[in-house]
């Protein structure tokens, strides 16, 4: 017999349960600090920058334009009277650009546009290609653009917004190129704290980047807000160099990677002060994040859950306690301290689910989860576009808690639909379509899946498989 056929016999042998490694087999964990905590460092650097990147405008944005005001009627701005300044109509800044809300919407929106695009094909393109070069890329791409921003946006307003969507096409990639890498790094029983550190760099860098942003636009450095995106701009410069020196696609690419390291990886996988305030959900999802993917592998290592109750658990978690938080909001009337502490913990509870589906790619589909974060990712994006939009139409001329409200119980809706969706659809185990070549034989016209094979009917495939 071929090895394609002893394959396809070892795989129509009865398999392991879910609570068993996908492999068959484990290595024991090498000790110390290895190649794949050096590739979970620099990449949540990547992701701390790329946010960095990504949410500098919501600050600068305010330096940049020469006034605030959104046309809301003085009756709504003052709904809550404290919140009336003393011998003042208006507020304004005097920014460079004469840019409306309308205007502002498009430009924070053009982003999403461009990130969109590139999610499926980032994934394919990491797992044809490697994800090491494609999320270097990616993160230069929008470094590179983050650079020129100052001088788009003096130059024309069309020319910004096509900047920001190309950024946008550049990013799109980031999410599933690393998944990818994870594929081929993750060991089973790291996997959820190995992504989950990696991506909470996302939220520390939205974090730095607001209050940083603040602190820069008011300034004399470099301009004021164009040193914003000088500055965060070079960092990501910096990054991809030792990026590209120091990381590696696989671990059997690592020339410095220890014997016993690689055979365990192998084996298991084969402006304001406003400034601050905005960043505190973030910190706390960052939190969320890295403490949920700690919990989840302890959960599962130990057999106290199986996999896909572990990502059920911690994906309604993270969905279910912001959806109620965002209807809670309303009792908090104008007590602002409540109102950010509600919407603080809101944003910050939902980091719980990177032990839930953020994780689940790589259990159903190691070899495909670069496409996979893609597919997911494409569709996560499009509230970045709508959003603004949904925002906009709902506040524009009515800016009042009552509008407000209707947003977050949008928002609550859709986390609620999540859930459920991931509750009643998500599975576990690694899928058979991840292996196709021992997976699925073709024989005489018609498929043979062993899984849907009785097990009277076992014999009776092996001998016509090796007769084949």
């Amino acid at each position: 017999m071929d090895s394609s056929t002893e394959d396809t016999l070892d795989y129509l042998k009865p398999k392991p349960a879910e609570s068993e490694p996908l492999l068959g087999k484990t290595t024991s964990a090498p000790s110390g600090f290895g190649k794949r905590h050096v590739l979970a460092f620099w990449a949540f650097l990547g992701f701390f920058n790329v946010y960095c990147l990504r949410v500098n405008l919501s600050v600068a944005l305010v330096a940049m334009v020469n006034s605030t005001d959104d046309g809301s009627s003085s009756d709504n701005a003052t709904e809550c009277l404290e919140d009336a300044p003393a011998n003042t109509t208006s507020s304004s800044s005097t920014g460079e650009f004469n840019w409306d809300s309308n205007t502002q919407s498009l430009v924070l929106g053009a982003f999403f546009y461009g990130y969109i695009i590139t999610q499926i094909p980032g994934g394919w393109l990491a797992e044809v290609f490697g994800g090491k070069k494609l999320f270097g890329l990616g993160v230069l791409c929008t470094a590179i653009l983050t650079l020129l921003t100052p001088l788009a946006a003096r130059w024309n307003l069309y020319v910004f917004i096509a900047l920001r969507v190309i950024e946008g096409i550049g990013e799109g990639v980031t999410f599933p190129a690393m998944n990818a890498m994870w594929g081929k790094w993750a060991p089973l029983w790291e996997r959820s704290k190995l992504l989950s550190f990696t991506y909470a760099g996302a939220q520390l860098g939205t974090v730095f980047s607001m209050p940083i942003s603040g602190i820069l636009c008011k300034s004399n450095f470099l301009g004021g807000w164009p040193s914003v995106f000088y500055v965060f701009g070079a960092l990501g410069c910096v990054w991809f160099v030792i990026w590209m020196l120091i990381v590696h696609d696989t671990p059997a690419q690592h020339p410095g990677i220890s014997k016993e390291e690689r055979e365990y990886i192998e084996t298991s996988v084969g402006t304001r002060l406003d400034g601050f305030l905005s960043a505190l959900p973030y910190l706390v999802c960052w939190m969320c994040q890295t403490s949920s993917g700690q919990i989840a592998d302890f959960i599962r290592r130990n057999k106290y859950l199986s996999t896909v109750s572990t990502r059920k658990l911690f994906n309604s978690c993270g969905l279910l306690f912001p959806a109620i938080l965002l209807c809670c909001v309303q009792f908090a009337g104008c007590n602002h301290a409540a109102v950010v502490a509600i919407v603080t913990f809101a944003v910050g509870l939902g980091g719980l689910c990177m032990g839930g589906f953020n994780c689940n790619h790589i259990d159903i589909a190691s070899n495909f989860s670069g496409t996979l974060m893609g597919i997911t990712n494409m569709f996560a994006t499009i509230p970045g576009f709508l959003g603004p939009a949904v925002v906009g139409w709902l506040t524009s001329h009515e800016n009042t808690r009552g509008q407000w409200q209707i947003v977050f119980y949008i928002s609550a809706a859709i986390y609620v639909t999540g859930c459920l969706f991931f509750n009643v659809f998500a599975k576990g185990e690694e899928q058979s379509w991840n292996n196709p070549e021992v997976s699925v034989l073709v024989f005489k016209g018609r498929t043979i899946n062993d899984r849907e094979q009785s097990d009277s009917s076992r014999e009776s495939t092996l001998a016509k498989v090796q007769a084949y």
